[in-house]
């Protein structure tokens, strides 16, 4: 309450019935600002109704925004297409029609926009009267403050999509009942509150392809349909954008949609949005777009590293193996470049100590970036001697412990297979993972995989090591 005390030799305190204090002397009261309408400001098309899976994190979002002694500010946070906008957005919806904000919702794209622009252009629809003479960070600070004494209760301030929180701070309201709520692929440090949003579980993402296509559909065709949730890593944009496809073309089969996946892979007309939808709100028009935004954020150490990962298979991998292959970036320059920009960008995830995995769709497009680089050649090269080492160690005779040793990197050394072509062709260097794969695997009496690299070996040396070895050759087949 504004007020002005003057007279001072008359001013006295009194205390009264209840301990009421009144005061003596020239007492005035300042002019109070009215009370206004508050501004609920949701965009309508960012939703989607066939919103799964996110019942907890919407709690856990609402528990990290409760606190009153200071202002609380949470952020959802997560890889691009995880769908912290669509969660944010939920939680708006949902708590203004609990009315948990009595003092209005304002939502603010950050990215691309002016923050104090937009948080006076809210101000000027609710009406203000702001003091004059004001700019900059004052008059977003005196547009919060008019907000908080002109209405009742707590309001909620969303920033959507933040790529740094230092462009913020200081736009920031000060008053608690003024609660901020972020949208980020940044994990952020103190005093931000982070909710890490993870894929779906396989189950919810299966319920949310089953409510786009229909239940008939997918349940005649339904390991199918989960085998498209698993290629799409559990995605939600993924998910969404493949269900509509599908929703869209009722004569086309689970099964052939899989197949255009794993041919076409990003490039597939499933993972754009339709064009009826393209130009509006929507965070992305496909998973490309998705990605790329984070790619651009990298320097060029970061994307090497990236596409050093994407060598590597679907699966976790031990750290020491990308040192090995990147052996002349300093160990800990390498460990920043991990830490500082791919996990904090939730572009690799860290599994359990010194151990890291790539979601598959990420993988996909670090290769498909990796494709025109220069050190390319280079990258495989590396990766391929890295894994042919480790084929080495593998005994003809294998023991329990020899299986235990390699067991986590026998899907990499499978995927090494791809590049051997780079080794030297002399010393059978091209020929050691297919011998060390069939090892494996035969020490285990898993005979059919053991016969399929046995196989694979002989094949690639006929194809490429004839001209060195053709009397070994001969008598092999023979």
């Amino acid at each position: 309450m504004n007020q002005h005390n003057s007279g001072g030799e008359n001013f006295q305190t009194q205390t009264g019935k209840d301990n009421t204090n009144f005061f003596g002397g020239v007492h005035h009261h300042g002019p109070q600002p009215e009370k206004l309408a508050p501004l609920y400001d949701i965009p309508a098309d960012l939703g989607s109704e066939n919103f799964v899976g996110r019942e907890d994190d919407l709690a856990r979002l609402h528990e990290l925004l409760q606190d009153s002694n200071r202002v609380a500010i949470a952020a959802a946070t997560g890889m691009g297409g995880v769908g912290k906008t669509e969660l944010a957005w939920q939680y708006a919806v949902r708590h203004r029609d609990l009315d948990s904000y009595p003092a209005g919702i304002w939502w603010l794209y950050v990215r691309e926009q002016n923050l104090a622009v937009q948080v006076l252009g809210k101000a000027q629809r609710m009406q203000m009267k702001l003091p004059e003479g004001l700019d900059g960070e004052a008059l977003v600070q005196a547009c919060y403050e008019h907000w908080a004494k002109t209405t009742e209760g707590n309001g909620l301030l969303v920033l959507d999509d933040l790529p740094d929180y230092a462009r913020v701070r200081e736009l920031l309201p000060q008053n608690p009942r003024l609660k901020v709520l972020m949208t980020s692929r940044v994990e952020f440090g103190s005093p931000v509150r982070c909710l890490a949003l993870k894929v779906l579980r396989p189950e919810k993402a299966l319920e949310l392809l089953q409510k786009i296509v229909g239940l008939e559909r997918t349940g005649a065709e339904l390991a199918e349909a989960e085998t498209l949730c698993s290629w799409l890593g559990y995605l939600p944009l993924g998910i969404e954008l493949v269900g509509r496809y599908l929703a869209a073309k009722s004569d086309l089969t689970l099964s052939e949609m899989q197949r255009r996946l794993e041919q076409q892979k990003l490039d597939a007309r499933a993972l754009k949005l339709p064009e009826e939808l393209q130009g509006k709100a929507r965070p992305y028009e496909n998973l490309n777009a998705a990605f790329e935004l984070s790619w651009q954020t990298l320097p060029e150490s970061a994307r090497q590293l990236a596409c050093c990962l994407s060598l590597f298979a679907l699966a976790p991998i031990d750290w020491s193996l990308v040192q090995s292959c990147l052996p002349d970036c300093d160990p800990e320059t390498l460990e920043d470049l991990r830490d500082n920009w791919l996990i904090k960008l939730h572009l690799l995830e860290r599994t359990q100590a010194n151990t890291y995995q790539l979601h598959q769709l990420l993988r996909q497009f670090f290769a498909a970036q990796c494709v025109n680089r220069a050190d390319i050649t280079t990258l495989q090269t590396a990766f391929a001697t890295t894994l042919t080492e480790i084929a080495k160690t593998i005994p003809q005779t294998v023991t329990l412990s020899d299986i235990a040793r390699v067991k986590d990197r026998i899907p990499h050394l499978e995927a090494a297979t791809e590049y051997v072509r780079h080794l030297p062709e002399d010393d059978f260097a091209q020929l050691w993972s297919f011998t060390g794969l069939a090892r494996f695997y035969q020490g285990q009496s898993l005979w059919q995989s053991a016969e399929q690299w046995s196989k694979a070996c002989l094949t690639y040396a006929e194809q490429h090591l004839a001209r060195l070895y053709p009397s070994r050759l001969r008598s092999t087949r023979g």
